[in-house]
């Protein structure tokens, strides 16, 4: 854990710690970076929480709801071209038949 200083929307300066927690929310889990807080100060779950546990609020609704398939990269014609892409690949075999 490590302390840090933050510059709330008044003007305030407050120092907080600042560390990892394991988050659950029912069935999902993740793992963040967060700030902890003061008594009585408001309790805040922060995008990057809502990320990992693949959540999202419902606009209308204000619950939280499955925020869908994870999207993932998948390479460009021009990455799988570039030098490094395939100086990074092993030599292919040639198959004689």
């Amino acid at each position: 854990m490590k302390d840090l200083t933050f510059v709330l929307a008044n003007a305030q300066q407050v120092t907080r710690s600042v560390g990892f927690a394991i988050i659950q929310f029912e069935k999902y889990l993740t793992i963040d970076e967060v700030v902890f807080s003061e008594p009585g100060e408001m309790l805040i779950l922060g995008a990057h929480t809502l990320e990992g546990l693949n959540l999202r609020i419902e606009p209308r609704t204000k619950k939280l709801e499955l925020a869908g398939p994870i999207l993932a990269a998948t390479p460009t014609r021009a990455h799988l071209a570039s030098p490094l892409h395939r100086a990074t690949q092993r030599p292919r075999r040639e198959v004689r038949t």
